[in-house]
């Protein structure tokens, strides 16, 4: 990654547009074919939604949740009536290698991962939270064993945790890399 400039210590970053970028948005894929990333347009129920939360990493997982205000009924200029103002939220998670489905029940059916299991519907009041991470343990008190993602109090995807083992070597100055 982009290094601190020594001098100033920030970091400088490289703007991407948007032609540089692969539209995975029907066509998930990891091969980015000289592409900087990937990007989908944020529809769900085809509705379009805004991202307005923090995302979630989590092995190879993008998590995040997406809002759609809208207005009930007829809406007036007049100062003295009331409208009302509701919206819907969804729960997104998506391979951070391909922008495709990362779990194949967010659908409602196990089947094969298709489109529609990128992203289920939330039932929570006004805009969602970033998603949050549980490890709870097992009935022997261990952990480790699933993971579970909620926003706000609602459950939205539980899944077997997949441990991924860090080795690294300590080394000093004069043994660094010579064996």
């Amino acid at each position: 990654g982009p290094l601190p400039d020594p001098d100033t210590g920030v970091i400088a970053y490289t703007k991407v547009a948007a032609d540089q970028l692969k539209d995975a948005t029907d066509n998930p894929d990891s091969n980015l074919a000289g592409k900087q990333g990937w990007f989908i347009d944020v529809e769900h129920e085809n509705e379009n939604y805004k991202v307005l939360s923090k995302a979630r990493l989590y092995d190879n997982a993008v998590m995040f949740t997406t809002y759609r205000g809208y207005v009930e009924g007829d809406v007036s200029n007049d100062a003295c009536i009331a409208s009302s103002a509701k919206g819907k939220s969804a729960f997104f998670a998506v391979d951070m290698t391909s922008g495709n489905s990362i779990f194949a029940d967010m659908d409602g059916n196990d089947d094969d991962l298709v489109l529609a299991d990128r992203s289920k519907s939330l039932n929570i009041p006004g805009m969602p939270p970033s998603p949050s991470l549980l490890f709870p343990a097992d009935d022997n008190g261990k952990l480790g064993g699933e993971v579970i993602s909620i926003v706000g109090l609602e459950e939205v995807q539980r899944w077997p945790d997949r441990f991924h083992p860090v080795t690294w070597e300590e080394c000093g100055a004069d043994n660094c890399g010579d064996e």
